[in-house]
């Protein structure tokens, strides 16, 4: 039974040897590759993004969203007009690309609403005195709705908005 015991304390003891020098070679192979890949990414955009005529808004959209950029390719032999285009053209893809958020959102607070309702009139139940309870429940059900609507509006509202300041990792202020 001694030689078991010593023997499985030698054997975990190797195991954590193993993993702790296969998670290091990883740890330090993991991190080159991050760089590698990190600098090849950087040396393929960076010149693109430096362009003055508008050309970037070419090959800077991922996989399904690329398919939109042959509505730029009649403009690309004339620079000015690639130019402008290509500013057109960054204007409807950031606000396409921002429309599955902002319906995302409207689905989200949608969702809530009938929960919140529910919660908000469970707490005027739960913790109003005696006399205020029928009052408050009454102006709820009368109120609550349209509160909780208008309240979706504002978000909504502050959400574009937001999305309306901030273009190209700047706030426009």
């Amino acid at each position: 039974m001694l030689h078991v015991l010593i023997t499985n304390v030698f054997l975990t003891n190797f195991l954590v040897a193993i993993l702790t020098t296969v998670y290091n070679t990883m740890l330090e192979k993991g991190d080159f590759a991050f760089k590698t890949n990190l600098n090849k990414f950087i040396e393929r955009y960076s010149i693109v993004m430096k362009d003055e005529w508008g050309y970037s808004e070419l090959v800077v959209h991922a996989p399904p969203l690329n398919l939109f950029t042959f509505l730029l390719v009649p403009f690309v032999m004339k620079k000015e007009k690639m130019k402008k285009m290509s500013r057109l053209f960054s204007k409807f893809m950031y606000w396409f690309e921002n429309m599955f958020y902002i319906g995302m959102m409207l689905g989200y607070e949608m969702v809530m609403l009938p929960i919140i309702f529910c919660q908000i009139m469970w707490n005027i139940l739960r913790y109003a005195s005696v006399e205020y309870k029928v009052p408050l429940a009454a102006f709820w059900l009368v109120a609550g709705i349209l509160y909780l609507l208008v309240s979706v509006a504002k978000d909504m509202y502050y959400f574009v908005r937001t999305l309306s300041n901030f273009k190209n990792g700047e706030d426009k202020n």
